[in-house]
């Protein structure tokens, strides 16, 4: 294939690839002591605030917010708002603990179904493969060895190393260094964030897999399945 007729499928990672629920919000909770222990929280901010503040309530996890589709950088700058005093070092704290908590908690990194199987059948169909995704690069190069797709993936953008979504500088980089039109690529993600973001190329899927739901996903999107699994791929590029 040449630049012309390639294809392409970014897919966002937590909630679309993996399951959210079951790293995520324990890991986020297990994050406020260590953070309370190396750095001045304001008097009176109780630990359901700052989780309250970061996008976790009463057991959910809410859409569009910093723990749901925001950078280790957004993370950061919500936690800093609790501080006495803004801290440089809240950044590469959350950088690290995020780190380390995934390859400390790899049994909690659960493939929504047989990713590991769609991918190689997508690649055998002839579709180039992408990640865009909040989390950071190292992270991200670990969760793809975990789930055994790193060999299928030709491009990683994370949230450390290209502009957030729905910023446009990941997908135009892709479609640079790919020499793949924006207008044959497609997003698949979970979160309103992720629609916006795909509004940006052919067409933004999204699936009820992660934190978004339904009603205000179809704000920014007319085309909504349960997982990637049930995605008709080739008929979006017809």
């Amino acid at each position: 294939m040449n630049g012309t007729d390639r294809r392409a499928i970014l897919f966002d990672k937590d909630g679309t690839l993996i399951e959210y629920n079951t790293i995520w919000p324990d890991a986020t909770r297990a994050m406020i002591p260590l953070f309370r222990e190396q750095f001045h929280v304001r008097e009176g901010i109780q630990d359901e605030q700052l989780l309250s503040n970061l996008g976790i309530s009463h057991k959910k996890v809410n859409d569009s917010t910093a723990i749901a589709s925001g950078t280790s950088g957004a993370i950061a700058e919500v936690l800093n708002q609790s501080l006495e005093t803004r801290n440089s070092d809240v950044l590469p704290f959350v950088r690290e603990y995020f780190y380390q908590y995934t390859i400390g908690h790899q049994a909690k990194i659960k493939s929504i179904g047989d990713v590991k199987k769609l991918f190689s059948d997508l690649n055998q169909a002839g579709y180039v493969l992408g990640i865009v995704t909040a989390d950071d690069y190292d992270s991200t190069v670990f969760t793809m060895k975990h789930l055994g797709i790193e060999e299928r993936v030709e491009f990683i953008g994370t949230g450390d190393r290209y502009a957030a979504k729905p910023a446009t500088e990941a997908i135009q980089e892709f479609s640079s260094s790919m020499n793949i039109p924006i207008d044959q690529i497609i997003f698949i993600g979970d979160s309103c964030v992720d629609m916006q973001f795909a509004q940006h190329c052919r067409k933004g899927i999204a699936v009820l897999s992660g934190v978004g739901i339904e009603k205000e996903l179809s704000q920014y999107t007319d085309t909504i399945y349960s997982t990637i699994h049930e995605i008709p791929y080739r008929k979006f590029f017809e």
